[in-house]
Order: C-alpha cells, then structure tokens, then sequence
C-alpha cells in the first residue's frame, strides 16, 4: 500500500504535468490570437484589392464609353 509521502509525490508530479500543459494551451491560445489578427488583416487586404479591382473596372468602362463617344464624333 502506497504511503501519504508517496501519494503526495504522484499529485506534485501530476500538478506538475498540469502546469506544463496549462502553459502549452497558453502558448495555443497566443498563437490563435495572433492568427486571428492575420487572417482579419488579409480580410482586409483582400477587401480592399476587391475595391481596387472594382474601381479600375469602372475607370475601364468609362474609358471604353469615352472611346465609343470618339469614334462616334469621328465617325
């Protein structure tokens, strides 16, 4: 049968292993964070390309109304 000094070791060595997976789950939860603000930041980025995009398309369009204008007056 196993002594109170024994049993107290076991439960300081599992405290012990609790307290190193406690800090594992910490460094998890800051890495989650930190890709949870890279991952709103390429959002953004891509929102703001998809606004780009739709911007030059409509630079395009006018330019090919202006151009059609042209061609009409020419013609």
């Amino acid at each position: 049968m196993a002594t109170l000094e024994d049993v107290v070791s076991v439960l300081v060595e599992i405290l012990g292993e609790i307290k190193v997976l406690n800090e594992r789950v910490d460094k998890i939860e800051d890495y989650l964070i930190d890709m949870t603000v890279a991952v709103e930041s390429i959002k953004n980025i891509t929102e703001s390309i998809d606004d780009n995009v739709h911007t030059i398309k409509l630079d395009i369009d006018s330019i090919d109304n202006t151009v059609q204008n042209i061609d009409i007056s020419v013609g």
